[in-house]
């Protein structure tokens, strides 16, 4: 029961808080979402180059010292 009791009074606490964020925060529009969305493609493909090439110098590494095990 006082666990049921602490989670009404966390999930109340919890909607007052979003209620609060909700109403400071201005609303973007449409363009300002779309210059957003590029912005976050754009990061992407730039982590994706770098992952790729981090992790094809850990296979060459890995193979190697599979190889030196051989």
């Amino acid at each position: 029961q006082t666990s049921l009791q602490e989670a009404k009074a966390f999930h109340g606490e919890l909607n007052t808080q979003m209620r609060s964020i909700q109403t400071k925060t201005a609303q973007l529009s449409v363009n300002e979402v779309n210059a957003k969305l590029d912005g976050f493609m754009q990061k992407s493909g730039e982590f994706t180059s770098t992952f790729q090439a981090l992790n094809a110098q850990a296979n060459v590494r890995r193979h190697t010292v599979v190889a030196l095990l051989k």
